[in-house]
This record gives C-alpha cells, sequence and structure tokens, in this order.
C-alpha cells in the first residue's frame, strides 16, 4: 500500500482532525510529505479540510475511485489504477500475457486508444469518465461465448440501473458508456474474460467507487477456477 492509500485511509478512520506531525511520526516520513501527499488526494478529488493547529480531516471522497475501499470489500481482486493508458481492455490482456490469473481490476482516467464497437474509437477524455476493465476466468466452453457475453452486457446495465442500446449504456435516451467485451480462447474453452466499461461520470451520481462496486458484484460470480499453466 502506498503512502497515498495509507494516509487516505488514516483519515477515513479518524474521528476528527489528525496534525500533520502525527502523520509524519505514524508513517516515518516529513510533515512536507504529508502535505504533499494531501495534496495529491486533494488533486484526484477527494475532499480534505485543512486547518491552523489542527490538521487535516477528510470531508467526502465518494466521488473518486478509493482503491482502499475496494480492496476490503474484494480481497480476491488485483486493482491497479494509472492516469491514462493506450486501453484499459488492452491492458488487461498485458496482464494476462505477462501471467496473472486471478480476477484483475484495472482503470484509467483517461484512454489515448479507447475502443467500442467494432473496433470504432471510445471517447475517454480525463476527468469526465471512469475507464476500467475487469480480468475474469470463467470456466466456460468456447461455444458459450456469445450467450456468456450478451449476459455481461445485461448484467452490467442491470448493476448501474441504466438502459442498454446493444454495447451503449444509455440513460434518459443518452449515452452514458459503453462496453467491450473480449476473450482469449484455446479452441474449446474460454482461458480469460476482459470486460471493458467506460462510462460518464455525469450520468452517475453515486460515484466511482460506487460504480466499480456494483459492477463487481455483478461479475465475480462469473470468474471460474483459477486457470493451471
Amino acid at each position: 500500500m502506498t503512502l497515498k492509500d495509507r494516509i487516505l485511509a488514516r483519515l477515513r478512520n479518524a474521528d476528527g482532525y489528525l496534525s500533520g506531525e502525527v502523520l509524519a511520526q505514524e508513517f516515518g516520513v516529513s510533515r512536507q510529505a504529508i502535505s504533499k501527499t494531501v495534496r495529491a488526494l486533494t488533486a484526484e478529488g477527494h475532499d480534505v479540510a485543512r486547518a491552523n493547529n489542527r490538521g487535516y480531516r477528510l470531508l467526502s471522497s465518494d466521488r473518486v475511485l478509493d482503491e482502499t475501499l475496494l480492496r476490503r470489500r474484494f480481497p480476491d481482486v488485483r486493482f491497479i489504477s494509472v492516469r491514462e493508458t493506450d486501453s484499459t481492455n488492452s491492458a488487461a490482456h498485458r496482464l494476462f500475457a505477462e501471467g496473472q490469473r486471478t480476477p484483475a481490476f484495472f482503470s484509467a482516467r483517461t484512454q489515448r486508444e479507447g475502443r467500442g464497437r467494432k473496433g470504432c474509437p471510445f471517447p475517454s477524455p480525463e476527468g469526465e469518465g471512469l475507464y476500467f476493465s475487469l480480468l475474469l476466468f470463467p470456466d466456460a466452453d468456447e461455444r458459450d461465448k456469445d450467450a456468456l457475453i450478451g449476459g455481461i452486457y445485461e448484467k452490467t446495465a442491470a448493476a448501474l440501473g441504466c438502459g442498454r442500446d446493444e454495447q451503449a449504456l444509455t440513460v434518459g435516451g443518452e449515452r452514458a458508456g459503453g462496453m467491450l467485451v473480449e476473450t482469449v480462447c484455446d479452441p474449446d474453452r474460454i482461458r480469460a474474460l476482459i470486460a471493458g466499461i467506460g462510462v460518464y461520470l455525469r450520468f452517475f451520481p453515486c460515484g466511482e467507487t460506487e460504480i466499480a462496486a456494483r459492477v463487481l458484484e455483478a461479475l465475480l460470480p462469473l470468474n471460474g477456477t483459477r486457470e493451471k499453466n
């Protein structure tokens, strides 16, 4: 866990303000390092109050993806988040190629090469959406691929409480996001499944953490036994 994660968790569990001096002593770093880390948390969207002679207090972070909470709620999932990537689906494919064989959640603030239906680009402006891919290992026959993928599209839309037009997520008739499920198959078995999902946050007031949690709750049951190499 990074210093940023530890400070965020400490602020979340505190009853009131925590001074920079106390945090510095707890984590064995300088007060300047604490101040710099709190500024980074604020830049990410966490609402951290500062008061002279009192320190820091977390007011709200509901709108920001909170990996600490997600790791606690889904301990068997590996969480990776970056500011920018080519495509979260491509990143998940690379994780699989590097040997990842348990569920993984890869998210980004923006994608340079986000992909949509039939190879169309998926616009991924920074600050406007949450873009992520869930790597799963279903115990499924390749012949069941189409039904499995269709079920994922349905489960995702239901979990987010929105409509669906093929692979597009809709709210009030507007496009609120999109989905792209890809698979890695042997001749007769699905070795891995990658569920790529992008949502535009203005349509989802519940915030990033809740969006991720709802999708994980809906799709993790599809994960089968760990793949044997």
